[in-house]
């Protein structure tokens, strides 16, 4: 598969695979949403499989990491950020994995969820420091998850349900480790 493309209206949610050149399939379900598409905005982030980073959607927060907040309505590329294997949409924000295991993020950041130490928004994509060999993230509204090559899961952003799993309700503005 060289593509997936999710996209959200409204309520609706419709998934696009491109399998080849060409060739479209279509199939419906929520299922892996959070993979790739923000839920809340129908910000679409879509890896190619050259590892280039395209983005389409609203842009509130700068969430598609072109340096301003303008929304578009087709696929843009992202310039200066290649090697990406895997994306992830939260509230309002984007993680992207390269090949090398590190962490980028771009958007809104009000609670930390960028992981960056701060809670200022991010309108470029900026590596996330002291979070390595990563495989996989996921994002929420206002927390984002990583899941490591060793097992281990990381989180950072809003915690006032506990959902970073931490055994509190203290929100972070870098990436901790959850154990249990």
């Amino acid at each position: 598969m060289n593509r997936i493309l999710f996209r959200q209206t409204v309520f609706i949610i419709c998934s696009i695979a491109v399998i080849s050149a060409g060739e479209l399939r279509f199939f419906s379900g929520s299922r892996g949403i959070i993979l790739a598409a923000d839920p809340t905005t129908t910000t679409t982030t879509s890896p190619s499989s050259s590892g280039e980073l395209w983005v389409t959607g609203l842009n509130p927060y700068g969430q598609h990491g072109l340096g301003d907040t303008t929304d578009r309505n087709t696929f843009v590329h992202v310039s200066g950020l290649a090697n990406v294997v895997t994306v992830a949409g939260g509230g309002d924000h984007s993680l992207a994995v390269k090949s090398d295991g590190t962490v980028w993020a771009a958007g809104d950041n009000q609670y930390g969820q960028l992981g960056l130490d701060d809670t200022t928004d991010r309108n470029t994509f900026v590596p996330v420091t002291g979070l390595a060999d990563v495989v996989a993230v996921a994002g929420g509204w206002g927390h984002s998850l990583a899941l490591k090559s060793d097992g281990t899961v990381w989180a950072a952003g809003r915690n006032n349900y506990g959902q970073l799993g931490l055994g509190d309700n203290t929100s972070r503005n870098t990436f901790v480790q959850v154990t249990g």
